[in-house]
């Protein structure tokens, strides 16, 4: 059965009480360390939140989400900060959130065309790595080739402004604040058989450290062509969800109708 969610995207300020004590409620179910006092710093410095509801608007998950127009290796250029994501464990594989983050930098692709717009992303978890690595054309780092000079420089500037000594550059990684919070092991923990997957070893190998806090520091560029591509990609899969169900309702007939003679009979 396919589960309808409401995705509204909105600013921080106008979060009600209740909706960040829910926020926080969340983050306290995956993470480890985490307080409310630094939930409502790290929720200041965004400027929107994409909510994952219910139809009784009850709050299931939720991405953070800044943009900001900045000069960065010499060009003016738009810069997208995600910050945290969180997704109740009964809405893993709902790609409702994803989606209206499509949205979002759809809109935001046409608002400003003509100026270059970057996507910074850091990993806590391989799940999170995968958004990029799965969404996005031009991401890094990457397992199948090395990150771009240009590139390199982009995020250097970036995550150094953003995070200061914290932002290691040699191994593009974010280190841990003492007594910062990180995901509990269990929530993302890389089972030997996932190391199949050429994502997921090349972020166990690039941040073997993510599960004392340490997060790989990720850069995508945006193009109309990332959300068109992912609409496109969740449109067939909710387009072949409907043939398998609808292959399903003659054999459920037929079943029904077999039930049928046999008690008439």
């Amino acid at each position: 059965m396919i589960v309808v969610m409401k995705t509204p995207i909105v600013p921080v300020s106008r979060l009600t009480q209740a909706q960040r004590e829910r926020m926080f409620e969340l983050m306290f179910m995956y993470y480890e360390k985490v307080t409310w006092d630094c939930f409502l710093q790290d929720l200041s410095e965004k400027s929107h939140v994409i909510l994952l509801q219910d139809k009784n608007e009850t709050l299931w998950g939720f991405s953070t989400i800044v943009t900001q127009r900045q000069v960065l290796a010499g060009h003016k250029v738009i810069a997208l900060f995600s910050g945290d994501t969180i997704l109740h464990e009964s809405y893993w594989g709902n790609g409702a959130l994803a989606s209206a983050f499509g949205r979002f930098l759809v809109r935001l692709k046409l608002l400003h065309p003509l100026t270059p717009i970057y996507y910074f992303l850091i990993s806590k978890g391989y799940k999170t790595y995968l958004l990029i690595a799965k969404n996005f054309a031009n991401y890094f780092p990457r397992w199948d080739r090395e990150t771009p000079q240009d590139y390199l420089s982009i995020m250097d500037e970036f995550y150094g402004k953003r995070f200061g000594p914290q932002y290691d550059r040699e191994h593009g990684l974010i280190l841990p604040k003492k007594d910062s919070a990180h995901l509990k092991s269990q929530v993302a923990c890389i089972a030997p058989a996932f190391l199949a997957n050429p994502e997921i070893s090349f972020f166990q190998k690039r941040n073997e450290k993510w599960a004392e806090g340490y997060e790989l520091a990720c850069i995508a560029k945006v193009t109309l062509a990332v959300p068109i591509g992912y609409a496109l990609k969740r449109f067939r899969k909710m387009l072949n969800r409907q043939l398998l169900q609808g292959s399903s309702v003659p054999k459920r007939q037929e079943r029904l109708s077999n039930q049928t003679q046999g008690i008439s009979s």
